[in-house]
């Protein structure tokens, strides 16, 4: 296998006609939600989302429907354990691994600037 890392532009691109054999893609998700709609609902099939390996599974759709709805947070983080049971035996996508961001939230701490892929340049961060 040849690997080629391209720009943000080109990935997409070619995301949106399918034209690759394997891809990788990192998003930030503070909700559930965010992830596994983003990646598993069929609304958001490339071209309409991230979606790029066109899965469609009516049993995930009606759960995730229904956690990103649901009030009682039990019964939601219950059914977002059922999708993701669901997706890990349907196997769209290959979870390699996980990457843990850490954010500064002490009083004492100042600087913190969080970019749009909520990370966060310690350079400027300081200890008071």
């Amino acid at each position: 296998m040849d690997f080629e890392v391209v720009d943000a532009a080109t990935y997409n691109q070619r995301r949106l006609v399918g034209e690759f054999d394997i891809s990788i893609r990192a998003i930030p998700a503070l909700n559930p939600d965010m992830l596994l709609f983003s990646y598993l609902h069929p609304d958001n099939i490339a071209p309409a989302g991230l979606n790029s390996s066109s899965y469609s599974n009516p049993e995930l759709t009606e759960k995730l429907e229904a956690a990103k709805v649901e009030l009682d947070q039990e019964k939601r983080q219950k059914l977002y354990e059922e999708v993701q049971i669901i997706a890990m035996e349907d196997l769209p996508y290959y979870p390699m691994f996980g990457i843990n961001y850490y954010w500064p939230s002490k009083q004492n701490v100042t600087g913190i600037h969080i970019n749009k892929l909520s990370q966060v340049n310690f350079y400027d961060v300081d200890m008071n």
